[in-house]
């Protein structure tokens, strides 16, 4: 490297001067110690403070590496969760490394990406290096960096410059990020596409979030042909979004205007066991209810004749989805919420009759389902 102003030496030999060197970040001010040197007495030691004159050309950029910010994006399409940027001297070697808090110990039961990191020109003298760090999700919370009691991610960054092997300078931070994710399902009848979770406020939602209808069973085929005495009734119901599930039927009527009305599961119970079944089919995020409509309380004959099913359940977010990085602990997480759907279905005497079946999609559902909001922030501090 080039020298910058003419030499520096010491008043005496024996004063161990330069024992102790402090330089500014600019390269411009060095503070010498001479630890035997005699101004104050007897090897009574030294420290003087040199500066550049204002006439000398700074040929190199300063040894250097000043924290700037940390960006932290919990998205569901995120690639880097975190990015960290640097101001460091122009040109200058550097080596970068990611630890748990105690900044020494490497980071398990997480995987964390490095992205290649960027260097971008600031001035003459200093440049601006990016790091960014891609997180599994979906590991967050089983992790060793994860701070269940606090509710913070917890990481420790370290930039060094380097001439060679020698550590000129670094910078050692300790990043705590505190990070919640709440859901609140609003129920009404709007239907939107996904969206992304911010390190924010945001909303998602999905096109239909159930689908009800009369139906052959645990396929979760629908079936619109009329219901005809001594039939049994099978109603299914599931999630078609992949990130929320049933969490338990709630209650379900079947109801003819004018004529009578059966109640088939109050408060989660089956009402009438001997002839009632309900299961939940994890491979179809749904459930199947069997039952009977009894001839001598529904009316078959009347031509047109329809039921009324309608129920409540209780909808959730599916463990390990990736939108719900708390499902295990629990904090803060109000992750269930009730939600209705109706379906109609025809009663014929004879057979033969085919009538039709009303599929409780986004358009058909008058409870309906809705939007979940799901409001996640992360905030950093350091």
């Amino acid at each position: 490297h080039d020298q910058m102003g003419s030499d520096i030496d010491g008043e005496a030999a024996g004063d161990y001067f330069g024992s102790t060197m402090a330089m500014s970040d600019d390269g411009e001010t060095i503070a010498i110690g001479a630890l035997l040197n005699d101004v104050g007495g007897d090897n009574s030691g030294s420290a003087r403070v040199f500066a550049l004159p204002s006439d000398v050309v700074l040929h190199s950029s300063p040894w250097a590496v000043h924290f700037v910010n940390v960006t932290a994006d919990f998205s569901v399409n995120s690639n880097d969760e975190l990015i960290l940027d640097y101001e460091i001297g122009q040109g200058r070697d550097y080596e970068t490394f990611i630890y748990m808090k105690d900044c020494t110990t490497n980071i398990t039961g997480i995987t964390v990406n490095h992205t290649e990191p960027v260097v971008t020109p600031k001035n003459d003298h200093f440049d601006i290096l990016t790091l960014g760090y891609s997180i599994d999700k979906s590991m967050i919370a089983s992790s060793a960096i994860w701070n269940a009691t606090s509710s913070q991610l917890e990481i420790c960054q370290v930039v060094q410059l380097r001439e060679g092997t020698m550590v000129i300078t670094e910078d050692i931070r300790q990043l705590s990020i505190d990070f919640d994710l709440f859901a609140n399902y609003t129920v009404n009848q709007n239907a939107l596409g996904a969206e992304t979770i911010n390190a924010g406020n945001d909303t998602i939602g999905f096109t239909s979030y159930i689908e009800a209808c009369k139906c052959d069973g645990v396929s979760f085929v629908c079936n619109p042909n009329a219901l005809v005495p001594g039939a049994e009734l099978v109603v299914c119901i599931k999630s078609i979004s992949p990130d929320v599930e049933i969490d338990w039927l709630e209650s379900m009527n079947v109801t003819q205007e004018g004529v009578n009305d059966m109640t088939v599961i109050k408060e989660d119970t089956v009402v009438f066991p001997s002839f009632t079944s309900r299961e939940y089919v994890s491979t179809k995020n749904g459930v199947v209810v069997s039952t009977f409509v009894p001839a001598n309380e529904f009316e078959y004959n009347i031509p047109g004749s329809v039921i009324g099913i309608a129920g409540g359940l209780v909808m959730k977010l599916v463990d390990g989805s990736g939108r719900n990085l708390k499902a295990d602990i629990g904090a803060k997480l109000d992750a269930s919420e009730e939600a209705s759907f109706e379906i109609e279905v025809n009663l014929q005497r004879e057979l033969g009759f085919v009538g039709e079946t009303s599929l409780n999609s986004a358009a058909s559902i008058k409870a309906g389902i809705g939007p979940v909001m799901l409001l996640a922030w992360a905030n950093v501090m350091w």
